[in-house]
């Protein structure tokens, strides 16, 4: 016999988005609308403390989060199919530099998209990213078109205490680290990871929606490049002309953040490298 369960009979669950239900004692209770000024919750690094004065730097950032607490323009239903949609974890998001020169924007602003939407949350992992464009698109509707930044595999989203969580199996100072990895190894993670990336391909191409993803992390670049799982996949890594291109930028139009982020996220230079690989394979 089969049971379906609706939404409300689970805990963890409230609202549309998985990416959401993050849970971090460093992330205060966020409400939209909220403007903060830090917020560092995958942050693991020492001198932090989430707390401002721990940094020296000179340009304003913030976080202001639209009506769902994505860090972008409040998503509406009648923009969708005319507007990009960005989707992927803290560096999508933007942690550590400011709103105008993370990577999204900068695609968004070459194609002069009306309205910026991206779903990147802090802590995402692959599942609640893929899990959330779907979401998106079930609510809001079709996009013009997908592009997605995945972290690394190592990080998965549980139930625990009747709460939905990410948990960050990448760091070696994790206390379920040894444990998890025993089942949670790459062979595994990389054949859920392709299934999944798979049927969203299948989905938006059903649809008619452009798609192009990648990752930041240059270890999972290569075993990416290695498997040439799909058409749709472009390596961050792989592109002088990017790297050019972003050596190119006036140092009179470079943040102070061109080099290092505010928090150890990366830095202006790599959101414009990652951007204008985006640009030019979608563009091509």
């Amino acid at each position: 016999m089969f049971y379906i369960l609706s939404n409300s009979a689970f805990k963890y669950y409230y609202g549309d988005f998985i990416g959401l239900c993050y849970d971090n004692d460093k992330i205060p209770d966020i409400k939209p609308g909220d403007v903060l000024e830090m917020m560092c919750p995958d942050c693991n690094h020492e001198n932090c403390g989430n707390d401002y004065r721990n940094f020296n730097f000179v340009e304003d950032i913030n976080y202001k989060f639209n009506n769902h607490i994505f860090r972008c323009d409040d998503l509406d239903t009648s923009k969708s199919e005319n507007n990009f949609l960005f989707s992927g974890c803290s560096v999508t998001f933007g942690m550590g530099i400011p709103y105008n020169k993370t990577w999204p924007y900068q695609v968004n602003n070459h194609f002069k998209g009306e309205s910026l939407f991206n779903i990147g949350l802090p802590a995402g992992s692959f599942k609640s990213i893929i899990f959330d464009v779907y979401a998106y698109i079930r609510k809001y509707g079709k996009p013009k078109a997908v592009f997605i930044l995945f972290p690394p595999l190592l990080r998965q989203p549980v139930i625990r205490n009747g709460k939905l969580s990410t948990v960050p199996y990448y760091r070696n100072d994790h206390i379920e680290r040894e444990g998890m990895l025993k089942v949670l190894n790459y062979e595994t993670m990389i054949f859920e990871f392709s299934r999944l990336v798979q049927m969203l391909e299948e989905y938006l191409d059903a649809l008619n929606v452009p798609f192009l993803w990648g990752t930041y992390e240059p270890g999972f670049d290569k075993l990416l490049s290695d498997l040439k799982l799909s058409d749709n996949y472009i390596s961050m890594f792989g592109s002088q002309k990017a790297f050019e291109y972003a050596d190119s930028i006036a140092k009179s139009e470079r943040t102070d953040y061109w080099l290092k982020s505010r928090d150890g996220h990366p830095p202006v230079i790599e959101h414009t490298i990652f951007a204008k690989v985006f640009i030019d394979k979608y563009g091509a």
